[in-house]
């Protein structure tokens, strides 16, 4: 990464340009040394936005400073208005795939559902194309099977014809979905262009969301016909009424006001975004959707909201009236206007922070984050991917083997408080949660990664030399201590939890730790080991580390200092996910959308959930810790007892010794050791009383 002297020089170098940049709006294009299209912005005025990015760095989200390292020009266009410069940014988007860009994946070939009102007797069709041809548009949606699966529900519920013959009301026979009651008939002229109508009007009021309308148009038919005492015509009815109340019963009512809106929310994983969509019309949650985007910063979330909005509504024909959005965004009053303009009537776009919007918005954020999940393991069931990401590991990372277990790590603290470790593993690129091991981290002052990380490490493959010697030990009959064997250091837990070694640094050898690894499978299969042996006695074929280069020497200095050179070690670094190794100046870039990539974060992401998980049960649990646990001799119960006579600690502080020893379950001497830790009143009572 550039220094901030570089920045500064090449800001240096681009002073007469920035200076001479126009205050009007426009599109700006960053460009890398190859001419490459970087990233693609729009501005209100140019000169003001191009000028922020070759500032200081403070502020920036960290993927727009790796980003300003690699500018090695610009371009820009000059717009008429922020509008103007909007759309073109989203073409620009579209046409270049920046790399610093958030993408919708695929966006172009979102599927529709069409329906032409044009035609004598509409059809309703899946398409990939919006035309601007007066037809109407349903969409767009995630995949071709959510249309198909919309499509079929629409047939069931509405006969509309789903034949593609020119109808002239003159054919001898129908088809069969007439005597099923899926079609009206008007092949053979049973309802005229006006009755068919109404059927593709109750399909476009459905798509809407206006169920109550369809229903009460189908009451007030199927009356008539009972009426006219056309009995089997009104149990025809009857039961498309009944189908359609059942779906609308299923459309959960989620706004009083009976609003239209679309609730957006969104869940990231190091590039890849989940957008969750809800349709709410006429304030029923009518259906839900997904899409992705590739190229997100995890650190900039109001920008990703704000590209999706960008891009998505681009080619959506149906805009709602509010927008309900997670994150706050910068341009609100423009995309307003550009959306307000789009839609013929005002668009409001809203960050709600409390009520029933905002609890909208938190089921939407709830369902991102559960599909990206479900994403990741349905990557992980795939046993071909799996293969393919661990060969491409092997590869790029020049790996003696396929790296079938593979350990992580991760620390977690804040502000060096309750500092603790992770150890996740994956084996044939799979979670192994019965290998986890969480480490509290005991000789680590303050908020020092590069040490806790050592700790860790030290900890973890001190543990494996002692389990392979220990095993070395028992297959070769000896009794005692076991004696040092090449490969394995021989050592020992001292009571201040350091280690000392009784050999020289050996060199760890990996195939005789395959043997012994089989060793170790074996006898826990037969109940003869423990599961910190079945964890610790197993030697990855990868150890990733979550970080970058610093915290990659400083594990290096561990596997130097316990001999070991023969297990693989990398860290990844969050930025730009570049794989650092050891004695290799130049970082390993794998490329985006590759296996080996993907099982790198997913393995990189479990170690930091863990980690996180552990680090805030114990901040909770040293929260609500009492200063009575410390005090010798006073159990949850006699904690339980004191607190309830005496209100607080305060109050057992100001309690006297007599009043401590009449609590139920306390005693004089626990009242004494009581009263001398906390002092206060019982305390000096002591002092009187002796």
């Amino acid at each position: 990464m550039s220094t901030p002297t570089h920045r500064g020089r090449r800001s240096a170098d681009f002073a007469g340009r920035l200076a001479a940049l126009p205050t009007r709006p426009g599109v700006y294009l960053m460009k890398g040394a190859g001419d490459e299209i970087l990233y693609v912005g729009k501005a209100a005025s140019l000169r003001s936005r191009v000028r922020s990015y070759f500032g200081t760095p403070a502020g920036k989200e960290p993927r727009i400073q790796v980003m300003v390292t690699r500018i090695a020009d610009f371009e820009y266009i000059v717009t008429e208005s922020v509008q103007e410069a909007l759309l073109l940014e989203n073409l620009l988007i579209k046409q270049h795939q920046p790399f610093f860009n958030a993408r919708l994946k695929d966006d172009k070939t979102y599927p529709y559902i069409k329906i032409d009102l044009r035609e004598e007797f509409p059809q309703v069709y899946f398409t990939r194309r919006v035309l601007a041809d007066g037809a109407r548009y349903f969409g767009p949606f995630a995949s071709a099977g959510a249309v198909r699966k919309t499509m079929d529900l629409l047939k069931k519920l509405f006969p509309y014809r789903s034949c593609t013959k020119v109808i002239t009301g003159t054919d001898e026979r129908p088809c069969l979905e007439y005597f099923i009651h899926r079609c009206v008939g008007p092949c053979i002229g049973a309802v005229d262009r006006e009755e068919y109508g109404e059927v593709v009007q109750q399909v476009l009021q459905f798509l809407e969301g206006d169920s109550e309308r369809v229903t009460k148009g189908l009451a007030e038919r199927m009356a008539v016909a009972s009426d006219e005492l056309k009995f089997e015509r009104a149990a025809v009815l009857r039961d498309q009424l009944r189908a359609i109340e059942s779906v609308s019963q299923s459309q959960r009512v989620v706004s009083a006001r009976g609003e239209d809106a679309d609730v957006i929310a969104l869940a990231h994983d190091q590039g890849e975004v989940w957008v969750e969509l809800f349709k709410v019309r006429r304030g029923k949650l009518i259906g839900r959707d997904h899409f992705l985007m590739d190229g997100g910063d995890a650190h900039d979330e109001p920008g990703l909201m704000e590209q999706f909005v960008q891009q998505f509504y681009d080619t959506v024909p149906d805009v709602p009236p509010t927008l309900l959005l997670q994150h706050p965004i910068e341009d609100v009053a423009v995309l307003e206007e550009w959306l307000s303009h789009k839609r013929g009537k005002p668009v409001s776009i809203v960050h709600p922070r409390r009520g029933d919007k905002r609890r909208l918005v938190q089921m939407a954020s709830q369902n991102a984050i559960e599909g990206l999940n479900q994403r990741r393991l349905k990557w992980l069931s795939e046993s071909d991917k799996v293969l393919q990401a661990l060969a491409e590991l092997q590869e790029a990372l020049s790996l003696p083997e396929l790296p079938n277990r593979i350990e992580c790590y991760d620390i977690s603290n804040i502000g060096g408080t309750s500092t603790v470790g992770s150890m996740v593993v994956f084996e044939e690129g799979r979670p192994k949660p019965a290998h986890y091991r969480r480490f509290q981290i005991r000789n680590v002052e303050g908020a020092d990664d590069y040490a806790s990380m050592q700790e860790m490490l030290r900890r973890r493959f001190r543990r494996l030399g002692e389990v392979l010697a220990t095993r070395a030990s028992a297959a070769a009959g000896q009794d005692g201590p076991p004696e040092p064997i090449d490969g394995v250091p021989s050592l020992v837990e001292s009571a201040d939890g350091e280690a000392a070694s009784s050999a020289p640094a050996p060199r760890y050898r990996s195939r005789r730790y395959a043997r012994t690894g089989a060793m170790a499978t074996e006898e826990a299969a037969a109940g003869g080991r423990q599961k910190t042996q079945e964890s610790f006695g197993l030697v990855p074929g990868l150890v990733v580390i979550d970080g970058g280069r610093g915290h990659l020497n400083a594990v290096q200095q561990v596997f130097l200092e316990l001999g070991i050179t023969d297990v693989p070690l990398c860290s990844i670094a969050k930025a730009e996910e570049e794989i650092f190794l050891p004695h290799s100046a130049e970082p390993v870039v794998l490329p985006r959308g590759s296996q080996g990539l993907y099982l790198v974060q997913r393995v990189r992401d479990e170690a930091h959930r863990f980690a996180i998980t552990y680090h805030r049960q114990r901040r909770s649990k040293a929260a609500t810790r009492s200063v009575l646990d410390e005090v010798p001799g006073i159990g949850p119960k006699r904690r339980r007892e004191l607190l309830r006579r005496f209100g607080s600690v305060a109050g057992i502080r100001e309690a006297s010794h007599d009043e401590l020893a009449a609590v139920p379950g306390m005693s004089a001497a626990s009242a004494r050791k009581l009263a001398e830790h906390l002092g206060g009143n019982a305390g000096a009572s002591l002092t009187k009383d002796s």
